[in-house]
Formats: structure tokens, C-alpha cells, sequence
């Protein structure tokens, strides 16, 4: 998840529960995967940046980066 987002680093976000989430086929990344979208909210500077986060099954074929399973909503 980390590489698609701001920086690289998603342990900072906040996924408020107002969100709204969209789905996307993505069929340039790693062969065809299924992408979830939506903004989220930094933690650090308050500030609303979009959000990807990809499949866990995906995660390890992305490079070194940061990884959540869990997102705070708060």
C-alpha cells in the first residue's frame, strides 16, 4: 500500500468513516489487480491526501515500502 500513496508511508493516515470508497481495476499494475480509492487524512499535518491501497496479495510485489492491514478512522 505504501508505494501508491503520499511518500510511500500509510501508517500515518486516518480513513474517516465519511469516506467514500471506490474500486478500480488496475490493469498496468502487476497484471491486472483490483485497487481500493478514496482520500484519506494525515495524521502528521491534518491534511486530506488521496489514498490507494492494493491487495495483500499484492503487497510483496511492490518493492520495499510501508504496509497496514488496519487503518485508524480516527
Amino acid at each position: 500500500m505504501g508505494i501508491e500513496n503520499s511518500g510511500g508511508k500509510v501508517r500515518n493516515l486516518i480513513l474517516p468513516d465519511r469516506e467514500r470508497l471506490t474500486a478500480e481495476f488496475r490493469p498496468d499494475l502487476l497484471r491486472g489487480v483490483v485497487v481500493v480509492k478514496g482520500k484519506a487524512v494525515s495524521a502528521d499535518t491534518k491534511t486530506e491526501q488521496p489514498f490507494t491501497a492494493i491487495p495483500y496479495s499484492s503487497w510483496a510485489n511492490r518493492g520495499k515500502a510501508e504496509m497496514t492491514v488496519w487503518i485508524p478512522r480516527e
